[in-house]
């Protein structure tokens, strides 16, 4: 009885004997694509943008609307301070000038020199049984205003009588003319307010 041989090849075993050629480098292997490192390093690149926030940030105002308003704050801020340093801009700026002297206005006085500091003091106005007065106090002294309004005068005292006047004199007569006498010429005591702790604090800082 005869008898045939044959050989039967399969593709793993093929595949193989390649791969273990790469491996002990019998057969040079094909060099490496860059196409998944390029892909990596563009994905990572778009992934580090997405997270960056683009600078100014659109919450942010204008530049110029910053820009305008920071001066509009420091020329507020100067004029503020110009005010307390000087009472003639204060003047200029808080007061315009008035016809006459009367309830709810104010006198700037200024003093002869080494005399004192210049002041706006307010106008008060007394009325009393028929009889208005109208005044203001500067360096704790009082000064009358005429009817008219126009005219300040330092107060007189009633002293241009004879010594026998006041020996004979027997008082006021009723309540209304001691309450005129007591606005026009006050207590026969001298008064010195002293300021508060917040009033003196301010003027030695500005």
């Amino acid at each position: 009885m005869g008898f045939a041989q044959a050989e039967i090849f399969d593709d793993e075993d093929e595949d193989a004997p390649l791969e273990t050629d790469f491996a002990n480098g019998a057969v040079p292997a094909p060099p490496p694509s860059r196409f998944f490192d390029v892909t990596n390093s563009t994905a990572i690149e778009e992934a580090m943008r997405a997270k960056e926030q683009p600078l100014p940030n659109t919450m942010l105002p204008n530049f110029w609307a910053v820009l305008f308003v920071a001066i509009i704050f420091i020329f507020h801020c100067l004029v503020w301070f110009i005010q307390r340093w000087s009472i003639r801009v204060r003047v200029k700026v808080q007061y315009q000038n008035a016809p006459v002297l009367e309830e709810g206005a104010f006198a700037f006085i200024t003093p002869h020199l080494h005399q004192g500091a210049a002041a706006i003091v307010p106008i008060h106005v007394v009325k009393i049984a028929g009889t208005t007065q109208r005044f203001c106090v500067f360096q704790r002294q009082k000064y009358e205003i005429d009817d008219t309004g126009t005219v300040i005068t330092e107060l007189e005292m009633p002293d241009q009588h004879p010594l026998k006047h006041y020996q004979q004199h027997s008082g006021y007569a009723s309540g209304d003319e001691i309450q005129c006498a007591y606005h026009r010429y006050g207590y026969n005591s001298l008064h010195i307010e002293l300021p508060t702790f917040k009033e003196s604090f301010v003027k030695q800082v500005c």
